[in-house]
This record gives C-alpha cells, structure tokens and sequence, in this order.
C-alpha cells in the first residue's frame, strides 16, 4: 500500500501543533503517534528488493527487523520531522523495533547543535546499537566543527565494552582524519583496542586505510613493525588496494606487505 507522503507529514506536523503535553503519559502518547507515523511512512518507501539487499548486509540482524528503505528516504524522513519539530517525540520512542528507525534516530542527532546535549542523546542511544548500518550514519554536522569536543567523545566510548559503540568512536576519529584534524594519540589508540569482534576490526582497518591517504608513513610503520593484529593489517591492505585513491606504487608495496604477512 502507498501512502500520500505530503498527507503523512501534514499529519505528522498536527500531532505537536495541536496540543503541548503536561505530562509523561500524555508526552509518550505523542512518541507512539509519531513513531507509528514513521512506520507507516517507511513502509510506502519500501520494496521487497531492497528489504532482500539490506538483509544481506546485516548477517547479524533477524530479517524481520529490515523494512527495506534506502539511506536517501531515511533522511528525508529525518529531516521532515526535524523541520517539524516532531524529533525529539521520535527519540523519546526508543526502543525502536526497525533498522531504518535505529537509522533516522541516528541522523536526528547528526543534527545536535549543542555538545552535552548530543553527547547525552548519543550515550542514551548506545544499548541500541547492534548493526554496522546505524553506527555508520553516524556525522554529526554542527559538534564535528568542535574536533575536540568530538575527540573526547570518541576517546572515552572506544572504551566501551559494546563492540558497535567502539565502531562509532573509530568512526568519529576517522572523520577527524579527513577534517585535517588528526593527532597521533587517536591513532596509537585504535591501534590498541582489544577485540577480535569483526565490525570493529573492520572499522580499525577503514581508519588506517583512510589515515593512509594522509600519513602514509605511520601506516607503513603501522603495517610492517607494529603489534596491531595480522587480521587487521590484512583487512587494512585489501581497504587501500580497493581505494582509487592509491598509487600504483603503493600498489606494489602493498601487495609485497601482504606477501610478507602470509608468510608470518
């Protein structure tokens, strides 16, 4: 069933113009409506297809929870209900039952423009993060202008137990690399996360391909005299080979790096 969204946002904009909520009942009435609304709006952007791709992507995640909406009709959504000041309802909804839901949640609070605010919505948030897609939505527009406010978000969670909120930190560190606002102390610390859990693997061999394209000395070092993990330092090749970015001579290199660590 397609729904009419101009109807859905009309109706969506109604449920806080009508009324302002005096107590909590009354406040997580409102957080069910909106977030019933959203449901339904997802739906009418769904497609089997993309329910059947994203289900592959997410190996971790129960099917059911997937609706199959694309990252473009997430952020419509999300901005829709910024502009009509129907988000904070919406994070209050938490727990979230969908993917896509986890995935609008994130991208509101991309939007924070105060630090201790978005650091309290974020932390609040954490118990939810399960999957890859929701970490990685992760950018918040306004707090990335203030690298050290970021830093010091990313540095206390990457020490956190929860292996997707490890992978967010990683994350914000990494956006700081491409901001030109890297400092060796992020990088010594990715280096020494102690987890052998996939994502965060992953995301530790994506900041290393990326702090490649900018220190590509530190991630030689990184890779042929360091005590980072074989897996990773693997995984950190196979992300530099892959990128356009890398030169033909990094290339080789690499490639001979590689051989090397077969043999170990």
């Amino acid at each position: 069933m397609q729904y009419n969204t101009c109807i859905t946002h009309d109706i969506l904009a109604r449920i806080l113009a009508t009324s302002i909520c005096t107590d909590f009942s009354e406040w997580n009435e409102m957080s069910n409506s909106i977030q019933s609304l959203v449901y339904d709006q997802l739906v009418s952007y769904s497609s089997p297809q993309r329910q059947a791709f994203t289900s592959k992507l997410l190996p971790t995640i129960e099917p059911t929870r997937v609706i199959g909406v694309t990252m473009q009709d997430c952020r419509t959504i999300a901005q829709t209900l910024i502009r009509n000041h129907q988000d904070e309802a919406f994070c209050a909804s938490l727990p979230h039952t969908y993917v896509e839901e986890n995935i609008i949640h994130m991208l509101i609070l991309n939007s924070y423009r105060d630090n201790q605010l978005w650091q309290q919505a974020m932390e609040d948030f954490h118990p939810f993060l399960d999957n890859w897609m929701v970490t990685d939505a992760a950018s918040p527009k306004y707090i990335g202008r203030d690298p050290d406010a970021l830093r010091s978000c990313a540095l206390t969670w990457i020490t956190d137990t929860k292996p997707y909120v490890q992978r967010v930190a990683i994350l914000l560190l990494m956006q700081l690399v491409r901001k030109s606002q890297f400092q060796e102390q992020d990088y010594l610390v990715v280096c020494s996360v102690n987890t052998d859990h996939y994502y965060v693997d992953m995301m530790r061999a994506w900041y290393f391909a990326t702090l490649f394209e900018y220190q590509p000395s530190i991630i030689y070092t990184m890779l042929t005299e360091s005590n980072v993990e074989l897996r990773v330092k693997r995984k950190t090749i196979q992300k530099i080979l892959e990128s356009r970015k890398t030169h033909a001579l990094d290339r080789e290199q690499m490639k001979a790096i590689r051989t090397t660590l077969k043999q170990q």
